[in-house]
């Protein structure tokens, strides 16, 4: 891998040169590619946010966000920041982006580091933002985007990437930023990959041995079709909680329990035991209130049609979809069209990053 153009010499070359000439060179003339999996909750949901343990998955669904800079520094006037990706495409300045909510991760990244990209001249710069996954679907999109883009940026900025817990704990002070509350749990497990014991107090990031059994074991994500935003379940289960406080401390209690139960099963490469831990934070999740209608409709279906096949939500709830541990045929829900059936296999790689010549 050639090293970047060190910004010095970018600066010395620059000032010997005619600013309306068409200048070929860049501070950086590679382009970086970032790339952050997918991921699932698989236990512990809501009570991760009071320190409960819980258990997340990358898996085989990966967002991109590749960094570079325009072909040429010419005269003609150009935008500080282009981006493309499903969402939008934007071109602008880093306060107009400010004002694009569709980009806020994109853009909370991007402010992280607005005074090393004045200062080292890093403007313009083209931002690419692609994945095999649709940012519906509940697989960790914002915490793979805002991963992906902060430690690219980090990478391309200083030469070097960011440590994992350095990566993490910028992160998640920028998810704090941005959305409010929010675990990091998605985060720690597009920076680490594979499957970790998470807790945010005290802090516990353990990646865990996969089961050969359970690595072997096809996945299906189910999507409901729709998608309730994190930030507004979260306001509505603390509603809830304000009602009845000791009602709901003592359902966080028992979704820590069987969040530990399914970790020392896995631990123990005990999958009856694991499905078992599955299976009663499905019903926590149920007697929470954020396992809804649809959601119990698709796990009713999967128990009458396939029962071998454990599965409980994943994420937040209210929508989303459901994790089976298993192949899971279509034809289940063909009279609901907007369920899709996304199979998938667990990914024991993290973030990654890949310099390509221009």
């Amino acid at each position: 891998m050639t090293a970047p153009l060190p910004l010095w010499l970018f600066h010395t070359i620059l000032s010997h040169m005619n600013p309306c000439e068409d200048l070929t060179i860049n501070p950086n003339p590679h382009t970086l590619t970032t790339k952050a999996p997918a991921t699932l909750m698989l236990m512990g949901e809501h009570a991760v946010l009071r320190g409960a343990a819980a258990l997340v998955m990358a898996v085989n669904y990966s967002l991109c966000v590749t960094l570079s800079h325009p072909s040429s520094f010419g005269c003609d006037p150009t935008p500080d920041i282009q981006i493309h990706s499903k969402l939008c495409v934007f071109k602008g300045s880093l306060v107009q982006l400010s004002q694009e909510p569709r980009l806020k991760f994109v853009y909370s990244a991007l402010q992280y580091f607005k005074e090393d990209l004045q200062k080292n001249l890093l403007y313009p710069l083209s931002l690419t933002i692609e994945s095999n996954f649709e940012s519906t679907w509940g697989l960790g999109s914002s915490a793979a985007v805002l991963v992906a883009t902060l430690g690219g940026l980090w990478h391309w900025i200083k030469g070097a990437p960011a440590t994992p817990v350095i990566l993490f704990d910028n992160a998640l002070a920028l998810l704090h930023q941005t959305q409010g509350r929010g675990s990091g749990a998605d985060l720690a497990g597009t920076i680490w990959g594979g499957i970790l014991h998470y807790q945010v107090n005290p802090r516990v990031i353990e990646p865990l041995a996969i089961p050969d059994a359970l690595h072997t074991t096809p996945l299906t994500a189910i999507y409901c079709g729709y998608k309730t935003p994190t930030p507004v379940v979260i306001r509505k289960v603390q509603a809830e909680f304000d009602k009845d406080p000791l009602r709901y401390a003592r359902i966080y209690a028992d979704i820590h329990h069987a969040a530990t139960q399914g970790i020392q099963a896995l631990k123990a490469h005990h999958l009856p035991a694991f499905y078992q831990a599955i299976a009663h934070n499905q019903a926590l999740m149920v007697e929470l209130g954020v396992s809804d209608s649809m959601l119990d409709l698709i796990l009713q279906r999967l128990n009458t049609h396939a029962p071998s096949i454990p599965g409980k939500i994943s994420g937040s709830g209210l929508g989303d979809c459901v994790i089976a541990f298993g192949t899971v045929d279509p034809t289940l829900f063909s009279d609901l069209p907007q369920i899709v059936c996304l199979p998938m296999t667990f990914n024991t790689q993290g973030v990654q990053y890949e310099y390509l010549h221009p």
